[in-house]
């Protein structure tokens, strides 16, 4: 029987390691495909990764829709599709993007971030516009549900110590290409 429902398990729930990783790359480059020259820092902030988790720790996901309800901004997650995002979220933590994701791209690491922003010389960001550009992008590994077809995303960008803004997004497959179908949370600084 144990055997049996192992084997149910499997199938249920195939995962591709290579075909995961180049859905999430496409996914990507085709989010950020017009930005030209895009920074962006080598992981996901820990800080947006507790504030994901808390907005994903649901069986229903609703959509912002200003103060009206709106019955097509819901998402209802089966109890396997929670199990999936729940482990989905755990590996963000060790995710670090390389160099090699966008063509024009250059990659922060932590640790350069904090020598211009924290460090004992606080360079800031009259330093970080002259050396690298204008604005900052953080972004979560996609993670796909519902055979490719949903895909759950967190994108923001700082551009000074008040400038900013992000949001958590569900989009939805359709005809082959992936369209915005509801935003869980904003944050705007």
């Amino acid at each position: 029987m144990i055997r049996m429902l192992t084997l149910i398990w499997l199938f249920a729930c195939p995962i591709d390691g290579h075909s995961q990783a180049q859905d999430s790359k496409t996914f990507i480059q085709d989010y950020f495909g017009a930005i030209a020259k895009l920074i962006y820092r080598d992981r996901l902030d820990s800080h947006q990764l507790d504030a994901m988790k808390s907005a994903l720790n649901k069986d229903t996901l609703y959509g912002l829709r200003g103060i009206a309800y709106d019955s097509s901004q819901i998402l209802i997650l089966s109890p396997q599709e929670r199990t999936y995002i729940d482990q989905a979220l755990v590996k963000l933590a060790g995710i670090r993007w390389d160099r090699d994701l966008f063509k024009y791209g250059h990659v922060m690491s932590e640790d350069s971030l904090e020598a211009i922003f924290m460090g004992p010389k606080h360079r800031g960001w009259s330093y970080f516009r002259q050396h690298y550009g204008t604005s900052l992008q953080e972004f979560s590994n996609p993670i796909f549900i519902r055979d490719n077809t949903v895909c759950i995303f967190y994108s923001g960008h700082t551009c000074d110590y008040e400038c900013g803004e992000g949001s958590l997004s569900i989009f939805r497959q359709e005809n082959g290409n992936w369209h915005l179908w509801m935003k869980l949370y904003t944050w705007m600084s």
